[in-house]
């Protein structure tokens, strides 16, 4: 009986001990399982998410592995966009990370830095991949780390009147006798930027323009016009950050830039392409880039970057052809003698100047 006994309690132990092994589950496959098909991928930035299938991962260095399987590993993860990567010329390069990742046997994290920069930008990004009932989700989250702007956590006013825009850089007082014209080029500049501001106090009713930049990159827009008695903030989204101490880039929504760019040229079929760039991978969320100039009590922004691709240049030659209200080429041409001396290589990245006063 004692045996029987014996035998039962052994027999008992190797069951428990069998089943115990049984339920041991190994570390997930890296490379196979964020690169699946039927794994849900999101792409998420400062809360706005987006789905993307064709996120991919590549094995650099497999730290820990066994069969076959990668269980840690250095990674590279490409998103399927490229981004500007200089500040002085209209560069891109693929977006793509350098990532560590580690798994268990229910999920994978990693995380890493971009490869590619804009100035002093920084990006980099947490992912976790995690198996959830009916759907595999994989969350890539992205962080972005900019410098600290000397005006940030300050208010600037736009009026629009004729101390608005910085002429001076548009030309010197010599006159332009190489086309046999009596007056200085900065005459005609300010007879041909007289009549655009005239034509943009018209369409936005003599709006007053206050811009606080916050301390968490935020932008509030306000805006009083002639009819209003007080400043009204603008809805929508308004980001902003700086790639280094003279350019930075404002985040909107594609509405607002539509309405901007149909603002800016006359034109009701213009688009934001060209001067805008899509945010990241978000189709809805488009970003513009700005040069800006701190003078204290003064804040001088400039529409655009320094390539003389992305400016205020290109815009007032679509606004000189589709004004004609405001603006007749054939009486009236002041603004082409303008874009003479913008066209010369030397003047070609020369931009026009928004001031702005603090408040």
């Amino acid at each position: 009986m004692k045996k029987f006994l014996l035998l039962g309690a052994l027999a008992s132990m190797c069951f428990v001990s069998c089943s115990e092994d049984e339920k041991v589950v190994p570390p997930l496959d890296i490379p196979s399982t964020l690169n699946s098909s039927s794994v849900k991928k999101v792409f998420s930035y400062d809360g706005m998410n987006v789905d993307v299938s064709s996120i991919t991962f590549e094995v650099l260095s497999a730290i820990n592995s066994n069969k076959g399987e990668v269980y840690e590993a250095e990674m590279e993860m490409t998103l399927p966009a490229s981004i500007r990567t200089e500040t002085t010329s209209v560069t891109y390069n693929p977006f793509k990370f350098k990532v560590r990742a580690i798994s268990t046997e229910e999920q994978i994290t990693f995380s890493g830095n971009c490869l590619h920069g804009i100035g002093n930008v920084k990006l980099s990004v947490e992912g976790l991949y995690q198996q959830n009932i009916g759907w595999d989700t994989l969350r890539v989250n992205l962080i972005r780390e900019a410098p600290q702007a000397t005006f940030a956590g300050k208010t600037y006013e736009l009026a629009l009147n004729e101390e608005t825009f910085d002429l001076a850089e548009i030309g010197d007082n010599d006159n332009i006798t190489e086309w046999n014209e009596p007056l200085p080029l900065i005459q005609y500049a300010k007879d041909g930027m007289g009549k655009y501001m005239s034509y943009l106090q018209d369409k936005t009713q003599n709006a007053v323009y206050q811009f606080t930049f916050q301390a968490d990159g935020n932008l509030v827009i306000q805006k009083r016009n002639s009819q209003m008695q007080g400043f009204e903030t603008l809805p929508g989204r308004f980001k902003y950050y700086l790639a280094d101490g003279e350019i930075g880039f404002i985040e909107v929504e594609k509405a607002f830039a539509t309405e901007f760019m149909k603002l800016l040229t006359a034109n009701e079929n213009a688009t934001p392409h060209g001067l805008f760039e899509t945010t990241y991978l978000f189709e809805d969320i488009l970003t513009i880039p700005f040069c800006y100039r701190d003078k204290g009590t003064a804040l001088w922004l400039a529409v655009g970057d320094k390539t003389g691709l992305k400016n205020m240049n290109r815009i007032l030659l679509d606004w000189r052809a589709t004004a004609t209200e405001y603006y007749n080429i054939d009486e009236s041409d002041p603004l082409s003698f303008v874009y003479m001396e913008w066209n010369k290589s030397e003047n070609y990245r020369d931009q026009l100047w928004w001031k702005l006063n603090e408040k």
